[in-house]
Formats: structure tokens, C-alpha cells, sequence
């Protein structure tokens, strides 16, 4: 079902494994390959039932499976990347756990190896074959890395036969615990003497080039390499930096993270990622896309993204996510938008709408050409009596704008030229014919503006999935010809729109019921 390589590790031979790792000098985990999440769920039992691992804060998972990914997601723990041969990240791990594929244990107990290379244990379990036969480059690398690490190497049978899915193969049982001994560049200087020059810059210039994705993740990459860098010539330079050469010995110079406690490198991770994704939903890329509703919406949940590496990998997994939730949420603010300008609480707002007979009900509607609604453009600045910059008039008509232009199959509308229109409005006081694309809007000092909507074709399309989303025209309305219709369906044919309109609904049909998609150039991952 999961795959040939696919050999949950049975309880006992985890609790093996873990007796390797003294817990209390453990934070951070992370489990590669991590099936069904058997090792991550034993850890936190251990953590709950008794005081040995309870300073274990984060466990991360890596799971390349669709189908074994989404059953740990529905467990809580959801996976952080797919492919761990490909896997990056800055954050720092105490111990990496890991029952890889056996038939590529040699590459991922080499990745994690690598990834422990600043310090940090690993346990792994390894078909046995892997090192007691190195025949193959490889395994001469791995066989030779373990010795060079003074690896503890257990070979341990019948590993599996009590497992839930069984093999006679017999097991290597591996724990390397690589010291987390910082070296310092500057210290090794001050050694040889060396004077340490720093070469001048250069003119100013844009550090990384590329489209927007790639560009946002080499800068991260940038930042956080060298942040990291600094952490570990701090901790190199802390015991030589101390008050006292006797009594005190903590050091003069203090290095911290937003006032953050515990481990340095890890809160820098999370307070650097947290820059980038805060950054990403408020480009234009994304948040050019976002309604009001739905930038709330994200907003309550971009906290969590702290635990996820800013790679375009999660990036592009991200934009599926949203695309696939925005959908429904721009087709509310379709809704919302449509039931605003059809609100009558005063008798000039009435002219916003016309009635028909919908499918099923007398009471349906469709939105004109014009509307009228409630916005006030007029602030308390002497200066710009006529304001509609202001943060409620600007909001709401980007909403317009965004919806429309949702319904034109742009998912990211680009701000620049609406604000850039009402900015030139509130320099030259032009109250009238104000252009912002897709509408012309006029205000009026009573609080109220007027709404032009330029195109025909988008305005039956919003007209369309309102009245559909209300459920005033069936679903697949405009699917078959006027003329294969019955009396009941033309009737409300004629009443919508008339026989013309609706041979137009039928011709362009596919533009009347597409959707937008996110698309943001991420360049090559």
C-alpha cells in the first residue's frame, strides 16, 4: 500500500533506539521518512508518562508518501518537506531519529550525517548488508564516515519480526553523537597573528537578481547563513569574553534574539523565517490577491509558519493551498459584494438592481451598470478636505477591483494603479470620473459614491455566479442552447438576460464559469 520500503519500527526496537540518546540534552527532533509517525507519537508518550524526555520542545517529521503524509497531518504532525535527500533547513536539530528506506539507507544516513555536521546525535536504523558489504562508493563513504565519527554500531536480528509489516533482514542499530564544538575564524587568527583586513565595498547593488520567489529565498539563505555565523563566533568567543577570569564567568558581550530565551540559533531561525513569510503575504505576489476577508483570514494562521523552512518547495505548496481555499472565498466576496449593492436603505440605492424570475423564485436580481452604495471620501485635513485614500474607502474599492478582476483571471491584482489613481484624485480634488480599471467611480460629499462598471462581460459574469451562488439560476446554466431548452428553463432565460444575451453566455461559456489561479514566478527550485 505504501510502498516496498515501507517497515513501520515496532515499539520495542524504537525504545532500542532511544536508549542510545541521553534525552535531557534534547530540544529538537527530527524524523525522516517518518511513515506513519510511530517513532514521533513514542517520543511524545515518553514525554508525557515520565520527566526524561520532557525537554523535548519540537519534533519535526519529513515524509515523502502523499498518502503517509496525510495520516501524519491528520495526527498533528505534519510533515515539513517531502524528499529528505533534497531536504534544507537552517533550524538546528539535537537528534536526528530515522528508520529509513533500506534500500537507500547509505544516502539518507549520509544527509542526515551532514546535517548533524555542526553538532547533534543520530540514530539510525540500516539494513545490515549496507555496511558488512560496502561495495559500492557509497557505502565505502558512509562505512568510512561512521568510523571517522566514532560511530556506536549495533547489529541487532529479528528487528522486525514482530512488526507490523515483517522482514528477517537483520538490522544495523547506529548512534553517532557528534560534539557541538564551535570554532571561531576570529579566534584562529588571533592565534596566527594574522591582521584580520576588511576589503572595501563596492557601489551598491541588488544582492540577488531573479523572479520574485527565487529572489525572497536566496536573500533568506543569505541572511540566515550569515546570522548563524555570527551565533557560532559568539558562542566560540563567549568563554574568553567573560567578566572574570575567576568568579563571573558570563560573558561581557550579550547576544540575543527579540528578547527571546532558550536555544540561540533555533529562535533566530524562526524569527527569520517568520520575516520572510510575513514579507511574502504582503506582496503584491500575494496579498495583491487577498480581499479584506481573506488576508484576516491568513493572517490568524502566518504564527505557524515559524515551524516551516522558506523554501520554494513550501512556497509552491503554499500557493496550492491558497488557491485551492480562494476560490470559495473570492466567490463570498462575489456574494458579499452582490448583497451590498443590493441592500435598499434608502431609496437612491434602489436603482442598483433589477428583479427577475430565477430559477424557482420571483425574487431574484441582478446588479446594474451603476451602483450606489455607502463611502465616505471626506476626512478633517484642511489640506485634503477630499481624501479617498482614507483606510475604508481604499479598502473597499480594492476589494471591487480585486473581485473583478478575479472574474477576469487575474487572481493577483497589482494596487499600484488603483492607489496611484486616487492619490492623482486627492491631489487635484477630482471628485468625478475617478478611473480605477475596471470601474469610474464619482463621490459625493453625503457619504456616498457611485459605482461605474466598465466592462459588460465581467458584470454579467459577477451577475452569473451571484445569482448561481443564491441558487436563482440552476448550476449548469448555460450549458445547452436556448433552443434544447424547455418553456420553464427559456422562461427564466428570457427574464435573466434575454434570448441574445444567453446565445453569448453559451458561446463564451468556458469565461463565464473559469475560475482564477494563483500564479506567482517562483524560477527554478
Amino acid at each position: 500500500m505504501f510502498g516496498g520500503d515501507f517497515y513501520p519500527t515496532p515499539e520495542a526496537l524504537i525504545d532500542k533506539m532511544l536508549a542510545k540518546v541521553d534525552p535531557q540534552t534534547v530540544e529538537t527532533v527530527l524524523e525522516p521518512s517518518a511513515g506513519r509517525g510511530d517513532i514521533i507519537e513514542r517520543i511524545n508518550a515518553l514525554r508525557n508518562a515520565s520527566g526524561r524526555w520532557r525537554s523535548v520542545k519540537k519534533i519535526d517529521a519529513v515524509e515523502i508518501d502523499p498518502e503517509l503524509a496525510a495520516v501524519l497531518a491528520g495526527k498533528g504532525h505534519k510533515p515539513i518537506a517531502g524528499d529528505f535527500l533534497s531536504f534544507r533547513s537552517f533550524r538546528r536539530y539535537d537528534l536526528i531519529v530515522m528508520n529509513p528506506p533500506f534500500s537507500e539507507g547509505a544516502k539518507h544516513l549520509l544527509k542526515a550525517l551532514e546535517l548533524q555536521k555542526h553538532g547533534g546525535q543520530v540514530v539510525s536504523l540500516l539494513n545490515a548488508e549496507t555496511l558488512k558489504n560496502p561495495h559500492t562508493n557509497e557505502r565505502r563513504d558512509l562505512v568510512a564516515k561512521l568510523e571517522e565519527l566514532g560511530a556506536s554500531i549495533e547489529y541487532v536480528q529479528g528487528a522486525f519480526a514482530s512488526a507490523v509489516r515483517t522482514t528477517s533482514v537483520e538490522t544495523a542499530l547506529i548512534h553517532v553523537d557528534i560534539p557541538r564544538i564551535p570554532k571561531s575564524d576570529i579566534l584562529e587568527n588571533l592565534k596566527r597573528a594574522q591582521a584580520i583586513e576588511t576589503s572595501e565595498e563596492g557601489s551598491p547593488r541588488e544582492v540577488v537578481e531573479g523572479e520574485y520567489i527565487t529572489g525572497a529565498v536566496r536573500r533568506y539563505e543569505i541572511e540566515a547563513r550569515a546570522g548563524l555565523a555570527l551565533i557560532r563566533e559568539y558562542q566560540a568567543l563567549a568563554p574568553v569574553l567573560s567578566r572574570s577570569f575567576t568568579d563571573d564567568k558570563s560573558p561581557i558581550l550579550k547576544l540575543e534574539v527579540s528578547g527571546e530565551h532558550g536555544d540561540l540559533q533555533n529562535n533566530f531561525v524562526e524569527h527569520l523565517r517568520m520575516k520572510y513569510w510575513r514579507e511574502l503575504f504582503q506582496s503584491n505576489q500575494f496579498a495583491g490577491a487577498f480581499t479584506e476577508k481573506t488576508r484576516e483570514r491568513y493572517r490568524e494562521q502566518i504564527d505557524g509558519l515559524r515551524h516551516y523552512e522558506f523554501t520554494v518547495g513550501n512556497i509552491k505548496q503554499m500557493q496550492t493551498d491558497i488557491s485551492a481555499s480562494m476560490l470559495d472565498t473570492l466567490d463570498e466576496a462575489i456574494v458579499g459584494l452582490f448583497d451590498e449593492f443590493s441592500a435598499q436603505y434608502w431609496d437612491e440605492a434602489s436603482k442598483n438592481i433589477h428583479y427577475y424570475n430565477g430559477w424557482k423564485t420571483n425574487k431574484a436580481y441582478v446588479i446594474n451598470k451603476k451602483v450606489i452604495t455607502r463611502l465616505n471620501a471626506w476626512g478633517y485635513y484642511t489640506a485634503h478636505p477630499f481624501d479617498p485614500l482614507n483606510w475604508d474607502v481604499r479598502n473597499k474599492l480594492a476589494d471591487v477591483v480585486r473581485v473583478f478582476a478575479y472574474l477576469d483571471g487575474k487572481l493577483t491584482s497589482d494596487m499600484t494603479q488603483l492607489e496611484d489613481a486616487l492619490r492623482a484624485a486627492r491631489e487635484s480634488q477630482q471628485t468625478k470620473g475617478v478611473d480605477l480599471g475596471y470601474v469610474t467611480v464619482d463621490f459625493f460629499k453625503k457619504g456616498t459614491v457611485h459605482i461605474t462598471f466598465k466592462r459588460s462581460d465581467l458584470l454579467k459574469k459577477f451577475n452569473l455566479i451571484g445569482s448561481q451562488r443564491k441558487g436563482w439560476l440552476p448550476p449548469n446554466y448555460g450549458a445547452k442552447s436556448y433552443e434544447a431548452m424547455n418553456q420553464e428553463e427559456r422562461d427564466v432565460v428570457d427574464s435573466f438576460e434575454g434570448r441574445d444575451s444567453y446565445a453569448d453566455t453559451v458561446e463564451r461559456h468556458e469565461f463565464y464559469i473559469s475560475r482564477a489561479q494563483l500564479q506567482i514566478g517562483a524560477g527554478a527550485a
